[in-house]
């Protein structure tokens, strides 16, 4: 295990133990907050459970189905399976008051399952969905003079995100005088914490000054702190009119220092801006010799 597994990140690997998991008094939104690949394969298991057990029930009724083989679990099955979905029976149908009976059940129980899953799918289908990139890594170092904090962003998307805003958030340990340690969250101010119209890519910059929860901060700090930058964009989409969101988190073992992020915008002979996301990640050193940090901090 890497020690970035060892010091998972807040969104992801938060554990509880002993706390109540009550799955059945919540299913809605356990289902919703659930991965497709999961929920279909709920919904394939609850669908062969229910003609499983309708199926059983008409095997063990004996002679209660017409032109079912003897003792043919399959038949029963496949009897289930036409009740349940409403396809029609063919050349199987009931043919006493017990199967009868057991149909009346079985089609009231696939009127009412199938609409829940109906509404789950299409609830889950439509939640509005954010599609924003993250720089790989967030940087500690000098802009314009000054020590930053910076990442980039870039909605992925061709539509645009209006009325955009950035909230980062500095999570830290500290040590009480009594021993104790505590998570604690500093809100950290941006350059720029908004923009009508975010269609490409944001640089989110944090100026390191002396109000700053990072000044005179080391990396050996953060380390020692288990540091973390929690980020949230939060914004319009113009083509739904929904209010989407992202989040996103920098672990202290992604933040890198004294290095800086490679210009991906160039202009063309006629003018015309070119974005080259190729480089959106990489980072490169700095063209002046490598700045002392501290020495802005000590100033």
């Amino acid at each position: 295990m890497n020690q970035r597994d060892k010091n998972s990140k807040l969104f992801s690997s938060i554990k509880t133990i002993g706390a109540p998991k009550r799955y059945l008094d919540d299913i809605f939104h356990y289902l919703m907050g659930s991965k497709w690949p999961y929920l279909i394969l709920f919904i394939f298991s609850i669908f062969t459970f229910l003609n499983l057990l309708f199926a059983s029930l008409y095997f063990v009724g004996g002679d209660c189905l017409a032109n079912v083989r003897k003792g043919s679990f399959n038949d029963a099955f496949f009897f289930s399976l036409q009740t349940l979905t409403t396809i029609g029976y063919g050349n199987f149908y009931p043919k006493n008051l017990y199967a009868q009976g057991i149909v009346y059940l079985e089609a009231f129980t696939g009127l009412m399952v199938g609409a829940m899953i109906t509404g789950i799918m299409f609830a889950k289908f439509s939640i509005p969905q954010a599609r924003i990139m993250f720089s790989k890594n967030a940087l500690i170092t000098i802009h314009d003079g000054q020590p930053v904090l910076i990442f980039r962003a870039a909605n992925e998307r061709s539509n645009n995100i209006v009325e955009a805003q950035v909230k980062v958030v500095l999570l830290h340990q500290e040590t009480m005088k009594d021993g104790s340690k505590w998570r604690k969250m500093s809100s950290l101010r941006l350059v720029r914490d908004s923009t009508p119209v975010f269609a490409l890519t944001w640089s989110v910059i944090h100026p390191i000054e002396q109000d700053s929860p990072l000044f005179q901060l080391e990396e050996k700090d953060f380390i020692d702190k288990k540091a973390e930058i929690l980020i949230t964009i939060v914004g319009l989409d113009n083509t739904s009119g929904q209010t989407i969101h992202k989040r996103h988190s920098y672990h202290y073992s992604e933040i890198v220092w004294d290095v800086k992020f490679s210009d991906i915008i160039s202009f063309t002979a006629e003018g015309e801006r070119v974005i080259d996301y190729n480089k959106f990640h990489l980072i490169e050193k700095l063209s002046i010799e490598k700045p002392s940090i501290e020495r802005f901090n000590q100033n």
